[in-house]
């Protein structure tokens, strides 16, 4: 089969980017060729990459570029561009992958910043309103009305799609909850891109607290810090999309917190870098506190035998074993947190018998030649469904 997976942007920063990247590299190995148009990139080492800004302005109207190659299905990953998918709708079998929310939700993530909610409410009228109260959309209206269009035209489109792939039980839920017919939902996690550590690793000299993320509010960077104040001997490490505006803001809460000759920010790292950088972590921690499709970070920390704490949310439920491969706590208890943390951090048995298990956990669920073989399941199904 020929594949042509598209997406506004290609680079190896981005969890979704990276991901493409990593799904086309497996192609190289199969009898299926696979292919990328995008509208910008960054990552220049890829072959298979077609760069066509002019599909992904906001006046194309001329998207024969897309059928070029004559893909046999088409795998749309955050493509917001409604009159984009209308013509691949229309035209070739197209699958997409829910990375995000978009097509059902105005704010794109369920996630309200006033009051650092998770959002239960369906798509309607009310959301208009209730962004002047939580602030999840844009606070401006005609940015407002667009998000609330395009989640508009998601839920009355998404059954003309081929195949909705959901990376974890919950997103997908929530397209159903929209209206998504069973059919054609498919709940399918990302693998892990980082190699299985290959004997159980030794404990690192030093206690060590690891966060990787982006700073951002809702990736709750701010409860990491929090943890790492009310626990004695132990250092935090934060990796991230660091500039000086969001370092200062880091290093100013762990100020005021009291534990800031203890936290470390670091731009983002290498994968040999991060292979290190796991090396030197006792206990990763997942804080986030949105309904996170799935968490790729916590793959990669497990793939490294690393037990993982995290917040009880959405996808992390799909690869986190409480009691098992780490635990898992009440959103924004940091106290929950913090216990679950000390009591790994107190038995380096314990702590070794999880990072056991987690490597475990990814042979068994995360593999990358298991989730390439379901894939092309979907596409094989997607095409003849469609001829």
């Amino acid at each position: 089969m020929r594949i042509l997976h598209v997406l506004s942007h290609v680079g190896w920063s981005g969890g979704i980017e990276s991901y493409v990247l990593n799904l086309v590299g497996l192609s190289q190995h199969s009898d299926h060729d696979m292919a990328i148009v995008c509208g910008s990139r960054t990552a220049m080492d890829v072959s298979n990459v077609i760069e066509e800004p002019s599909l992904f302005a906001p006046d194309c109207g001329n998207f024969d570029a897309l059928l070029e190659t004559s893909p046999d299905v088409v795998h749309c990953h955050s493509v917001l561009n409604t009159k984009m998918l209308d013509w691949l709708l229309d035209r070739v079998p197209t699958v997409i992958t829910t990375h995000g929310y978009q097509l059902v939700c105005p704010a794109e993530d369920f996630y309200q910043e006033y009051g650092r909610r998770i959002c239960e409410r369906s798509c309607g009228p009310g959301c208009l309103p209730a962004t002047v109260l939580n602030k999840c959309m844009s606070l401006r209206p005609r940015a407002a009305i667009r998000q609330y269009k395009r989640a508009q035209w998601g839920i009355k489109n998404l059954n003309r799609f081929s195949a909705v792939i959901s990376p974890c039980t919950d997103a997908a839920n929530r397209f159903l909850s929209a209206g998504l017919l069973a059919k054609t939902s498919h709940v399918l996690p990302y693998f892990c891109p980082t190699p299985l550590l290959e004997q159980p690793r030794l404990a690192p000299k030093n206690l060590q607290l690891t966060f990787l993320g982006r700073i951002r509010d809702y990736k709750g960077y701010d409860f990491f810090v929090d943890a790492v104040s009310r626990i004695p001997n132990v250092k935090g490490v934060l990796v991230g999309d660091f500039n000086p505006k969001s370092t200062d803001l880091v290093e100013a809460l762990a100020r005021r917190v009291g534990c800031l000759d203890r936290i470390e920010c670091r731009a983002w790292c290498s994968r040999g870098e991060l292979t290190q950088l796991m090396a030197e972590t006792t206990v990763f921690v997942f804080p986030s506190i949105w309904p996170e499709t799935l968490g790729i970070v916590g793959l990669e920390a497990m793939a490294n035998g690393v037990p993982v704490v995290a917040f009880d949310v959405a996808g992390v439920r799909e690869w986190l074993v409480p009691g098992k491969t780490g635990a898992m706590v009440p959103v924004k208890d940091t106290a929950a947190m913090v216990s679950a943390i000390a009591s790994i951090l107190a038995d380096e048995e314990l702590a070794a018998r999880m990072g056991e298990a987690a490597i475990d956990r990814i042979r068994a669920k995360f593999l990358p030649s298991d989730h390439f073989d379901s894939l092309v399941q979907i596409y094989q199904t997607a095409k003849t469904g469609n001829s």
